[in-house]
Formats: C-alpha cells, sequence, structure tokens
C-alpha cells in the first residue's frame, strides 16, 4: 500500500473544503477530467468508470458545477536535500479548476458577478492537505468567452449571456515523496 495518496484523493478533499464553506447551493464537485473532443468539438469529461464517461455540459440542472484538469505533472530532485542518501523529491501537478453556472439558478439574495463568485472560491482553496502535500494557488481567469472557447472549442457560443458563469482558477499540490 502507498503512503502516498492519488490525485483523485486529494481532488476530494479539495472540493469538500471548498463545498464546506460555500453558501451557494446546489453546486455540483467533480474530480478529474479531461478534454475529449468528438465530431470536431471539445468538451470536458469525467471518467465514471464505464466507456462513455460524463459529459460536462453548460446546460445543467446545478446553479455551479466544477471539476479540476490536470495541465502539468514534474518531479523536482533536490540531491543536497533530504535525509541521508535519498535525495529531497517533490511531485509538482499543476491544475485547472474550472467552474461554470447560471447566477439565474442561484438565490436572488447571493447574485454575484463571475469575479465575485470566483473571489469566493478562491478564498476557500486550502493551502495544505497534509504533512506532505501542500496547495499553491498560481493563476485565475474570469474571462467567460476565453475560458469556454477552450473548454468547449467547436461550440457555437454566440448564445452567451450575462448570466454565464465561467472562470478557472489554477493552482499547484506539491506533494513531497522523499525527503
Amino acid at each position: 500500500m502507498s503512503v502516498f495518496r492519488t490525485l483523485n484523493e486529494m481532488l476530494k478533499e479539495i472540493n469538500s473544503d471548498i463545498s464546506g464553506s460555500l453558501t451557494y447551493p446546489n453546486a455540483q464537485m467533480f474530480e478529474l477530467a479531461e478534454l475529449q473532443t468528438k465530431d470536431e468539438r471539445t468538451f470536458p469529461v469525467i471518467n465514471t468508470g464505464n466507456q462513455n464517461g460524463y459529459k460536462i455540459s453548460l446546460n445543467d440542472s446545478y446553479a455551479l458545477q466544477c471539476y479540476h484538469r490536470l495541465i502539468d505533472s514534474e518531479t523536482e530532485t533536490d540531491p543536497s536535500g533530504g535525509k541521508g542518501a535519498s535525495p529531497f523529491q517533490m511531485r509538482i501537478m499543476t491544475i485547472r479548476n474550472v467552474w461554470l453556472g447560471n447566477t439565474k439558478k442561484l438565490p436572488a439574495k447571493t447574485y454575484e458577478t463571475n469575479e465575485e463568485i470566483k473571489n469566493n472560491v478562491y478564498r476557500y482553496i486550502p493551502k495544505i492537505l497534509s504533512s506532505k502535500e501542500l496547495v499553491r494557488t498560481i493563476n485565475d481567469n474570469v474571462n467567460k468567452r476565453e475560458i469556454l472557447a477552450e473548454e468547449f472549442e467547436g461550440t457555437d457560443l454566440n448564445f452567451l449571456s450575462l448570466d454565464v458563469i465561467a472562470f478557472y482558477i489554477d493552482y499547484q499540490i506539491r506533494q513531497f515523496i522523499r525527503c
């Protein structure tokens, strides 16, 4: 048994921390998604263990939905660090946390702008998951058209309204492998 948690286990904890702190009802939280292309259209898909997966769409019944996409993964080694003959090693996973939704599906008292909703989520991303896992936010974007063009490439975005919520927060999970 590995002493290191899987990425999905860490994403579940991040989702739990965020959803436990947000005041928005009816938010659907997913773990790892991948962008898939079919018939020249790109869309995020969640692995559900079957051959089809779950396709994320803009026309969902949830006020908010989020998923995480692995952007990059690398391992850093510092031969001068660590204990004894074992060099210090850290796995660094860069992840994009994408949020989609519709302000019309939020209760009137929580109606906020795309930027305000992003700031609320940003505030609740944990900094430490365990003694071996740190989280560092590195970037964000609230440009709806830009985000949707990347996540749903090939889809007609002329229908976009002011009610659409789309933003992302990029962060890194730094997992100590050996010290």
